[in-house]
C-alpha cells in the first residue's frame, strides 16, 4: 500500500495491479476506486507461499476475498481460517484470521484472533476500528485491549508522536465508532515499537515506558 500511494498518480498505465503486505486504508482505498485500474487487495501469509485470495477494489465497498483455483477454505470453531491447498500446502493451515465466510470460496476479514479486544463480553475488532477512522489522525495508531478490573479489558487508541488536545478528535470518533468500540483512553508514544521487517509491535509498543 506504501508504494501504490506513492505513486498512485504514474500507475494509471498499469491495467492490473494486486496490493499486498499490509491492510489498505480506507483513505487510500477511497482513492484507488477513483482510477480505472483493474486493483485488487491480496490475502496470504509466508506459510502460503504468496497469495491464495483477491479482493477487487470496487467503489461499492467490495469486502469479500475469493480463494484462487485450487484453494480450500472453512472455519474452526473460533471463526479462524482454514486454508487447505495440495498444490501449495502438505498439511492445513489453522490461521489466526477471524473471518466471516460467505462460501466454501470466500470469506469477509474481520481481523486477528490475537488482537481483538474483549471489552465485558463484548469482541470487538481493532484493525476493523482502525481502517473505520483512518482518515481522522494522520499519525501512526492502533487501538489495544488494556487490562481493566472491571471489564477484563478497555479499549484505548494509542497514538504516535507528541501529544496534541484531542477534544476534537473525541467528537468525531463518536460518529464513527459504536458505544462499545470508543476508547476509555487516548494515550500517546512518542515512537513506536517496529519489528526488523517494519510491522509494528502492537504489545511491546502499548507496554513502552513513554505511554501518557
Amino acid at each position: 500500500p506504501q508504494q501504490i500511494e506513492a505513486t498512485i498518480t504514474q500507475i494509471s498505465r498499469i491495467a492490473t495491479i494486486i496490493i499486498g503486505g499490509a491492510p489498505i486504508s480506507k483513505s487510500l482505498e477511497g482513492q484507488l476506486t477513483l482510477l480505472s485500474n483493474q486493483l485488487y487487495a491480496t490475502y496470504g501469509m509466508t506459510e502460503t507461499v504468496s497469495h491464495i485470495a483477491l479482493r477487487k477494489l470496487t467503489k461499492e465497498g467490495n469486502e469479500t476475498y475469493t480463494a484462487l483455483p485450487g484453494i480450500s477454505l472453512s472455519v474452526n470453531s473460533e471463526s479462524c481460517l482454514v486454508i487447505s491447498s495440495p498444490t501449495l500446502l502438505n498439511h492445513t493451515i489453522t490461521t489466526t484470521d477471524i473471518v466471516q465466510q460467505q462460501d466454501s470460496n470466500s470469506f469477509n476479514w474481520m481481523g486477528r484472533a490475537d488482537f481483538v479486544i474483549n471489552s465485558g463480553g463484548i469482541k470487538v475488532s481493532p484493525e476493523k476500528m482502525e481502517a473505520t477512522i483512518s482518515h481522522l489522525i494522520s499519525n501512526s495508531f492502533f487501538f489495544y485491549g488494556k487490562p481493566d478490573e472491571k471489564w477484563g479489558q478497555k479499549v484505548v487508541l494509542i497514538i504516535e508522536g507528541q501529544p496534541f488536545n484531542t477534544d476534537q478528535l473525541k467528537g468525531q470518533l463518536n460518529s464513527f465508532l459504536t458505544t462499545y468500540q470508543i476508547p476509555k483512553e487516548i494515550l500517546f508514544v512518542s515512537k513506536f515499537i517496529r519489528t526488523e521487517n517494519g510491522k509494528l509491535n502492537r504489545v511491546a509498543s502499548a507496554k513502552s515506558e513513554n505511554t501518557n
